[in-house]
C-alpha cells in the first residue's frame, strides 16, 4: 500500500511549529507546518513520519543533497546507518521510495519526541518558509 503526503493548498489558517533535529554534532533547527493532509505511516507499525525535504537531510547528515534522489544507493553504501526505505507518493506526482530513520531527541514545539523522520528525495518549500510536514502528529 502506498501513503501519501499532501502538500496543502495555499490558504488562511495555516499552522506552523519549530522543529530542532539532531544527529552527532551536528543540529538543524526549521519550521514545520501542521499539514492534516500527510498522511504518510510507517506500513509495520502505522505509526506517523515527519517529512522533511533532501536539504534538511544533507544539512544533518553531511551527504549531498542528491544522496536522497537515490535512496536504493544511499541505503546500499552503508553511509548511514538505521535507515530504511518506505513507499510514498505525493499528490501530483509520480511515487518511490523514501528513506526513514527514527532520531531521538527531535524537538517539536517544545515537546522532545524520538519520532520516525523521512526525508524525501526533493527539498520541501511551500514558498513559505517552512521545510517540514508534522500532518497529524501534532
Amino acid at each position: 500500500a502506498l501513503c501519501t503526503i499532501g502538500f496543502g493548498s495555499h490558504g488562511i489558517g495555516r499552522s506552523y511549529v519549530p522543529v530542532e533535529l539532531n544527529w552527532q554534532c551536528r543540529q538543524v533547527k526549521l519550521l514545520a507546518l501542521q499539514d492534516t493532509g500527510n498522511t504518510l505511516r510507517d506500513p509495520m507499525t502505522g505509526e506517523q513520519i515527519l517529512v522533511c525535504g533532501s536539504d534538511v537531510g544533507a544539512e544533518l547528515f553531511g551527504l549531498p543533497e542528491e544522496s536522497f534522489s537515490d535512496p536504493v544507493s544511499l541505503l546500499s553504501s552503508g553511509q548511514l546507518q538505521g535507515i530504511r526505505l518506505i513507499p510514498y507518493h505525493t499528490v501530483g506526482q509520480t511515487g518511490g521510495m523514501m528513506i526513514v530513520l527514527r532520531i531521538k531527541g527531535v524537538k517539536i514545539n517544545g515537546v522532545v519526541m524520538n519520532p520516525l523522520v523521512g526525508f524525501a528525495p526533493q527539498r520541501i518549500d511551500g514558498g513559505e518558509g517552512y521545510r517540514m510536514l508534522t500532518g497529524g502528529m501534532l
